[in-house]
């Protein structure tokens, strides 16, 4: 009985930790486009289109994504 309940504890856990690393690279882009977003807006005085920020950190993340997300 203790064994079961601690197998459906560990499988209900790798199911959670799974979607987390799932989820994981679409936060991080969010995240690094909201950054950019901000720094370009402070440096240069001016808003600038999310559209190309989100394609310009699309595009790294395809090119560098094996390195940081084992995929």
């Amino acid at each position: 009985m203790l064994d079961k309940q601690i197998d459906d504890e560990i499988s209900k856990a790798e199911e959670e930790i799974q979607a987390l690393r799932d989820n994981a690279p679409d936060k991080i882009n969010k995240i690094a486009i909201d950054t950019s977003s901000e720094l370009l807006q402070k440096l240069i005085g001016a808003e600038v289109n999310n559209s190309s920020i989100s394609a310009i950190v699309d595009d790294l993340s395809k090119r560098n994504g094996d390195k940081y997300y084992g995929n």
